[in-house]
């Protein structure tokens, strides 16, 4: 075995410890947003024989892998939360194994130069196997849908990339139409893989994109089953969109300063928010105009790469396509933005910047590259041990409901959806005084909640405060006419 493999199963190994290691601590957490239908109540999800008949509006509704991946938890360890959680670790470190093998191979395109490309690789799968800009992804059970699409996203580039440098290419073809499939049957952004193979197959082999479809016409004319396997599905599966936080048009306007926050999260992870609720703080700042100027110049950059067959141009394209379904113009699942929406385009960040950094250094020349290797080395293990340490501690945040909505209210005040939840959960636990105090917040924010009275005044009922008790009552009356 020669040295280079030898590296490469080390930095394997060590990317299987790292991801099991900043994620241990996640596996007890309770069921979140979907997860309460998807995995707690869709009775369709206890049997292989049923498994494609899910609810309509679960999670895992039109998206047949998801379904089969929750049915294998439930015939392994039934409603057990433990058993959930493990294998939405397991499949994020087989995801980082894979990214480790793709930019590898990749960068061995541009560098000729397997041992480096080795290190660039872990560098990379390193970084964005600990960030904790993945934890809403891994916390949330239903958001393995994020965590299978990237999977087989990148399974499917690999694969196109092992057939490119093959003299037998076509059982990789093979594979990597498979992964398409996979791909788009856990979520269905990840229709946008078929286009970034033909843009892979551009950046790195072909001169043109005509020679790329020239050559390999049987695989680009295999990727066609995954286009049309998700347009059946979309077709037949009931996808609910949650609660209308927002219309299309203030949805939209939403999104550039989304975009902009998640690649500051990527950068600085903090604060992170499980739940961005009723967020439209473009209508305080009085428009989108700067936002939508960087976006807009982001994109263009990436445009201007891609057609030059730059690697920016391809990792900006992973990075826009993967998140535009989420980030246009259409209300998706009650959320303005989410920050497991990241999971896979970070990964395309992280690449950008490593190789960025990596390629800048190799101009300097020969003998300037052997003095900053040691250095970029220790400022990678020292980034990535800040990183978990720091997933480590969001984890905990995930422990219990009441910890988690209080978390998302300290750092959103004005999100009413994390005060009701939170006011319900602490009532729930039996926490009385504090649960009174949520209501109260989350009424001042939302005065005409009728449900929210009622069950604040039944609250106040059993804690003996009958006077503040029939005052809520009388309020919830006043706010049942005044919606007449």
């Amino acid at each position: 075995m020669s040295d280079d493999k030898k590296r490469a199963l080390v930095g394997a190994a060590i990317l299987v410890l790292a991801g099991w290691g900043v994620y241990a601590n996640s596996l007890g957490g309770p069921l979140l947003f979907d997860d309460l239908w998807s995995v707690g109540r869709d009775e369709s999800l206890r049997s292989f024989s049923t498994v494609f008949d899910t609810a309509p509006g679960s999670g895992a509704n039109g998206r047949p892998v998801v379904a089969l991946s929750l049915a294998l938890n439930h015939a392994l360890g039934g409603l057990d939360v433990r058993g959930y959680h493990a294998l939405n670790v397991t499949f994020h470190v087989l995801t980082a194994l894979v990214l480790f093998g793709l930019v590898r191979r990749t960068y061995g395109f541009v560098v000729g130069d397997a041992p480096s490309s080795t290190v660039t690789a872990f560098a990379v799968a390193l970084l964005w196997v600990v960030h904790p800009l993945t934890t809403d992804a891994l916390n949330q059970i239903i958001s393995r849908n994020e965590i299978l699409m990237a999977l087989f996203y990148l399974l499917a580039l690999y694969a196109v990339a092992r057939g490119l440098g093959s003299s037998r290419p076509a059982p990789w073809f093979a594979l990597c139409v498979a992964a398409a499939v996979a791909s788009v049957g856990s979520k269905e952004n990840g229709v946008s893989v078929c286009l970034a193979i033909l843009i892979y197959d551009r950046t790195f082999v072909a001169e043109t994109f005509g020679e790329a479809l020239r050559r390999r016409r049987g695989l680009y004319a295999g990727l066609l089953l995954p286009i049309a396997f998700v347009t059946w599905l979309s077709a037949t599966s009931e996808r609910g969109f949650g609660e209308a936080l927002a219309t299309p048009l203030e949805y939209a306007l939403a999104q550039p300063e989304a975009i902009l926050l998640y690649l500051k999260l990527a950068f600085w992870p903090s604060p992170l928010v499980v739940d961005y609720g009723n967020w439209l703080s473009w209508e305080a700042a009085g428009g989108v105009g700067w936002q939508l100027a960087g976006v807009a110049l982001l994109a263009g950059a990436t445009l201007w790469a891609l057609l030059r067959g730059r690697v920016a141009g391809f990792l900006g394209f992973v990075f826009f396509a993967v998140l535009a379904p989420t980030s246009s113009f259409i209300p998706i699942s009650g959320e303005i933005a989410a920050e497991h929406r990241m999971y896979l385009p970070l990964a395309a960040v992280i690449a950008l910047v490593v190789i960025g950094v990596e390629r800048a250094v190799q101009m300097r020349g020969a003998a300037f590259s052997a003095k900053a290797r040691p250095v970029l080395c220790a400022v990678v293990l020292l980034a990535s041990v800040m990183l978990g340490w720091h997933t480590v501690q969001r984890n905990r945040d995930y422990a219990d409901l009441v910890t988690i909505w209080q978390d998302a209210l300290d750092k959103r005040p004005g999100n009413q959806r994390a005060a009701l939840y939170l006011a319900d959960e602490r009532a729930r636990v039996g926490d009385g005084a504090r649960a009174v105090e949520a209501y109260k917040h989350y009424l001042r924010l939302r005065p005409d909640h009728v449900s929210a009275h009622m069950r604040l005044a039944d609250l106040l009922e059993s804690l003996g405060r009958r006077g503040e008790a029939q005052q809520h009552r009388l309020l919830a009356r006043q706010a049942m006419q005044r919606q007449r």
